[in-house]
C-alpha cells in the first residue's frame, strides 16, 4: 500500500525517537497542507469559469 511508511529506529537519547518522528509528521502535514491549498485553488479557478 503507498500510504504506508514503517520505521526502524534506535534512538540516542529518550527523546529523540519522539523528536525524528515529531519533525517527520510536521513536514508531512505541511507538504499536504500546500498540496491541498494548490488543487483548492485549481478548483476554484476552474468554477469560476
Amino acid at each position: 500500500m503507498p500510504n504506508r511508511v514503517h520505521f526502524i529506529a534506535v534512538p540516542n537519547t529518550k527523546e529523540g525517537l519522539a523528536r525524528a518522528i515529531d519533525e517527520a509528521h510536521r513536514r508531512y502535514t505541511r507538504r499536504m497542507k500546500l498540496i491541498f491549498s494548490i488543487a483548492k485553488t485549481i478548483r476554484a479557478s476552474f468554477m469560476e469559469r
